[in-house]
């Protein structure tokens, strides 16, 4: 073998091990910055959407005290436990939901989760550990007496819905889940925010293996 196709070897090997580095690595660095946070937010007034919230603390199995606000009907015919998504908005942005809810009968408990406003905790884990909290809801609502044969609903938008889904399997307290805009996966949720970015399919399915192994 020549000198100059050793050094071609050499290169093309080096130029390989710099785009797996960086195929590997950005998975990594992503997660990190999306994950690792604390989230706040600015105050949201109950009022402006035309009903009146009272302030909670929740402590969850794991020992963290959660901030809710508990819209109730009157009369009322079920409760629902709502969870937000993974960064944005802040739970007090579904007081409108609350509104809807409470115009049918049924009250309704927004649960800010861990790491997210005036809650407890550092870091978000997709749902593995925020189902949790919505057990502190549901728990919540399932020791008040004008609750106690009534039916408990969890509501969860984007990473709130997956979290429904496992707080649903988990937590028999837990009649009836409602998910919107739930996501199968992580490496999708990527996916899908790259291709809103404009890159191509090719560079989203390479890509997303490497989330996966993350």
């Amino acid at each position: 073998m020549t000198k100059l196709a050793r050094t071609i070897i050499i290169v093309l090997a080096s130029i390989l091990f710099l785009v797996l580095a960086a195929l590997i690595t950005i998975p990594f660095m992503t997660t990190g910055e999306m994950l690792n946070v604390k989230l706040t937010y600015d105050p949201i007034d109950a009022t402006d959407y035309g009903v009146t919230a009272k302030d909670v603390t929740l402590e969850t199995d794991d020992g963290l005290k959660l901030a809710a606000y508990f819209v109730e009907a009157e009369s009322p015919k079920g409760a629902v436990v709502l969870v937000s998504g993974m960064h944005n908005p802040p739970v007090r942005n579904f007081y409108s939901f609350a509104k809807m809810f409470q115009d049918n009968g049924f009250s309704t408990l927004l649960v800010e989760m861990r790491s997210h406003g005036d809650s407890e905790g550092f870091g978000v884990s997709m749902g593995m550990k925020e189902w949790l909290d919505v057990k502190a809801g549901a728990d919540y609502i399932d020791a008040l007496d004008d609750y106690k044969d009534l039916p408990i609903i969890a509501y969860g938008t984007s990473m709130g819905a997956g979290t429904v889904i496992i707080a649903g399997a988990e937590v028999d307290a837990i009649d009836g889940v409602i998910c919107a805009s739930a996501f199968t996966k992580w490496s999708d949720l990527v996916a899908a925010n790259l291709r809103d970015m404009g890159l191509p399919e090719w560079y989203l399915a390479l890509h997303k293996q490497f989330f996966d192994l993350k």
